[in-house]
C-alpha cells in the first residue's frame, strides 16, 4: 500500500525485519529508555511485521501482530519522531487490522498493551480499555485494549 510517499508492507526479508528493529530501537530504546534486552524478545520471529516505508526506502514506522490461541496480539507500534503526524501509524494499524481478519485462523479478539498516552488513538480504532493500568517497559504506565472482531 503506497499514500503520500509512505509505503506499508508487510516484512518479507531479513532486510524488511532489520528496519522494522531499527524503528523501535529508535523510538522505544532511545527514545524512551526501554532495556535494549527488552525490545527483542521470543516472540519476532512467530510474529508478522510491517514496515512503513519513505520513497527513499528508509523506515518511518513498525508494527507485529502474532497469533495466541484465537486471540490476536498487536505489539510495538513504533513510528519516528520525525514522521509523526502523518497517520503512519494508523496506516500501519489498518493493515495489521486487514491482515488479521483474513487470516485463517478464526480471531475474535484483538489485544495490545497501549502506553497510556495514545489509548485515544486506538478507541478511534475501536478498541476499549480492559482492566487495570500497569506498568511496561521500563516503568511506562499501559493499559490491555480490545476490540472484538466477528
Amino acid at each position: 500500500i503506497m499514500t503520500d510517499g509512505i509505503t506499508i508492507r508487510k516484512a518479507s526479508d531479513s532486510q524488511d525485519y532489520a528496519a522494522a528493529i531499527q524503528v523501535r530501537t529508535l523510538v522505544f530504546v532511545v527514545g524512551q529508555n526501554v532495556p535494549a534486552l527488552r525490545e527483542v524478545d521470543q516472540y519476532e520471529n512467530g510474529s508478522i511485521h510491517f514496515v512503513a516505508f519513505d520513497e527513499n526506502g528508509r523506515g518511518l514506522g513498525a508494527v507485529r501482530w502474532r497469533l495466541d490461541g484465537t486471540i490476536a496480539k498487536v505489539e510495538r507500534l513504533a513510528v519516528i519522531e520525525k514522521a509523526r503526524g502523518r497517520k503512519i501509524g494508523e496506516k500501519l494499524m489498518d493493515a495489521v487490522l486487514d491482515d488479521i481478519q483474513k487470516h485463517e485462523n478464526k480471531i475474535t479478539i484483538i489485544k495490545l498493551g497501549a502506553q497510556d498516552y495514545i489509548i485515544p488513538f486506538y478507541e478511534r480504532l475501536g478498541f476499549s480499555i480492559e482492566g487495570e493500568g500497569f506498568e511496561d517497559g521500563g516503568g511506562i504506565p499501559h493499559h490491555m485494549m480490545v476490540k472484538k472482531i466477528a
